[in-house]
């Protein structure tokens, strides 16, 4: 019954969008062949982000796995995020 979760479908909690910076900060931190997890949150509320930031990572070289903790509810929004058919 919490105000953010997406079973309702109307987050009401808070959000920030992602800095441009962050792609170039995580280009320098990961390993190549490491991997990026995603938590703390519910990354199929902000996959129209994420997706971009992902391709961006791609390109820069990262060739590692990308990890997304979910609790599942939006199965195909993280089946097309992961895709990259995001819209």
């Amino acid at each position: 019954s919490c105000a953010f979760c997406i079973v309702s479908g109307a987050p009401e909690g808070w959000t920030a969008p992602i800095a441009a910076e962050v792609s170039a900060a995580l280009l320098r931190w990961l390993e190549p062949e490491g991997n990026l997890k995603v938590f703390g949150g519910e990354p199929t509320l902000i996959a129209g982000e994420l997706q971009p930031l992902f391709q961006e990572l791609r390109r820069g070289g990262f060739s590692g796995w990308i990890t997304l903790f979910s609790n599942g509810i939006q199965a195909q929004r993280l089946v097309e995020l992961m895709e990259g058919t995001t819209n």
